[in-house]
């Protein structure tokens, strides 16, 4: 990424800056991978009977198939929609996402593939951990683009490697009478980065989902990036006794329980655009306690199923049904000792 364009075996993978169709037109006159790609979506756009699209490392560039109205149609037709992202570094660790390009493309997302499938029923979007989408008030932010009236028939979403944002919360409020299934994985809470800007936590996303009263949702999954505690360690020893205090508090919870779950949240470097944790938050997620609130309670019915964590670090949202349930936060108890010298990633 030292330059105009990321370089990739001879060809240019994707523009720095952001391209308009003429740009696109010119690319793909100038690259043959560009054209062929294009010929192969418009291959793809003639078949009337296909329901089932999987696409793995999509190239972030717009091709001319997809900006014909033969494309809108054949997307209207799918009912199942499955998108892996290609993304990377420089070698020097400037991420994909710091390009004005690559950030472009999110939006196109949304134009190109979510606004016209009206009959689609599920949608699996992968971003790479190098270009993570979503987040609002980040350096780099990609916020969540997709419209309120697309995928109107939609049942079950999957996302992966994404900060939540306002958007996707009322996205899914929107669909409450539609969705059956949401999973969330490799998910993070965006801190803010500067001004009165508050974003949303953990507690707001999951309040947000039940207070829509969603009707049909009866899997309901989120899996969060792990919190490394050497960072919080660290972390620790900088600051406040109070957040060492918070950090005892931690280890001593952990110790009773692997499974117990450390709400992540995060932020993007204003150089690289890496992920980078924000511990401090997190300390005062644990102490606070919101998020914890919503996790499930073994009663009734439920008693004989699992113990609300599908595996460590995802968290099963739902009991019986489609009711969500906040359970009493047990007090944790203090005495755990923070480790001589903590290892810092």
């Amino acid at each position: 990424m030292g330059g105009r364009r990321i370089w990739y075996r001879g060809i240019y993978l994707y523009s720095f800056w952001r391209e308009c169709a003429e740009d696109v037109v010119a690319s793909e006159e100038k690259f043959e991978w560009r054209r062929v790609m294009a010929d192969v979506w418009r291959a793809v756009a003639s078949n009337p009977t296909v329901r089932s699209l999987t696409i793995l490392s999509l190239p972030p560039v717009v091709t001319t198939a997809w900006l014909k109205p033969q494309w809108v149609h054949f997307v209207g037709q799918l009912e199942h929609l499955s998108i892996q992202l290609w993304g990377a570094d420089n070698g020097e660790g400037l991420h994909s996402r710091t390009t004005p390009g690559y950030q472009d493309f999110f939006e196109h997302l949304t134009t190109l593939f979510f606004d016209p499938a009206d009959g689609l029923l599920s949608l699996e979007f992968v971003a790479s951990p190098f270009g993570t989408y979503g987040g609002d008030n980040q350096f780099f932010e990609t916020p969540f683009t997709i419209g309120l009236s697309s995928m109107p028939r939609l049942r079950q979403l999957r996302l992966q490697n994404c900060f939540f944002d306002k958007r996707l919360l009322s996205f899914v409020q929107r669909r409450a009478d539609t969705l059956e299934k949401i999973h969330l994985i490799e998910f993070m809470a965006a801190v803010f980065v500067s001004g009165n800007h508050r974003n949303l936590t953990w507690a707001d996303l999951f309040d947000g989902i039940s207070s829509a009263e969603p009707r049909k949702l009866t899997d309901f999954r989120v899996t969060m990036r792990r919190v490394p505690m050497d960072l919080i360690a660290e972390a620790c020893h900088n600051y406040t006794s109070f957040q060492r205090e918070a950090f005892r508090a931690i280890q001593q919870r952990l110790a009773e329980d692997e499974a117990f779950p450390l709400f992540y949240y995060g932020i993007l470097d204003d150089k690289n655009g890496s992920v980078c944790m924000a511990p401090l938050v997190i300390l005062k997620s644990f102490v606070k306690g919101e998020e914890f609130c919503f996790l499930r309670a073994t009663c009734g019915d439920c008693a004989s199923k699992s113990r609300g964590f599908e595996v460590p670090m995802t968290l099963n949202l739902l009991l019986c049904k489609t009711s969500f349930v906040r359970c009493a936060l047990v007090p944790v108890v203090v005495g755990a000792t923070l480790p001589a010298r903590p290892r810092v990633c």
